[in-house]
């Protein structure tokens, strides 16, 4: 599966308009526990071992046009995600928890173009952000920055401030696990 996200500064405005046009789905808190060596040999790779509400994932930057934008692979079946990892020479009991992010969520859904869109509302510690996704099953000859971009505009979304200051990982690092985060910022100049 493909995944492909950008992330907006959520505004009063916009979360009605998402609130009243999209169809609701769930509403939750998820947390994501982050596990890593403890040289974080995974980060160093931009993957990402955790455990969201007790199920194991690993998610995969497979590539970044700005820092609102990213294309990523999530593996999330146990198997799968063992075989990952011991194909990264990594073994589960060599890492440790590095950060705990807690989030709460509210989803809603979209048809647009005959694609399916997710609009994730996402509020925790650090700052309130709304997150658009599309999953695609294959990489489709599509620009999926100008298909969101004109969803967004379809749905007369407003803010224009994407999130540039990082993902949540990113941000909560900064203010939680200070050699994590230094790992993080390296790994974006590279």
């Amino acid at each position: 599966m493909i995944e492909i996200e950008k992330k907006y500064k959520l505004t009063e405005s916009d979360y009605l308009w998402i609130k009243n046009q999209c169809e609701f789905i769930s509403r939750k808190t998820v947390v994501d526990k982050f596990f890593d060596t403890s040289d974080f040999k995974l980060f160093w790779q931009k993957i990402k071992l955790r455990e969201r509400n007790w199920e194991l994932q690993l998610k995969m930057k497979v590539s970044s046009n700005t820092d609102a934008f990213s294309k990523s692979i999530e593996i999330t079946e146990l198997e799968e995600v063992k075989s990952k990892l011991i194909d990264l020479q990594i073994n589960y009991s060599d890492t440790k928890q590095v950060l705990e992010v807690i989030t709460d969520v509210e989803k809603f859904q979209h048809s647009f173009r005959a694609y399916d869109f997710t609009i994730d509302i996402q509020k925790y510690k650090y700052d309130h952000r709304y997150e658009v996704e599309l999953e695609l099953k294959e990489d489709l000859d599509i620009n999926p920055e100008k298909l969101i971009n004109d969803f967004r505009y379809y749905l007369w979304l407003t803010s224009d401030e994407q999130i540039t200051n990082g993902s949540k990982v990113t941000i909560c690092a900064k203010n939680e696990n200070p050699a994590l985060y230094e790992v993080i910022m390296k790994t974006k100049t590279v």
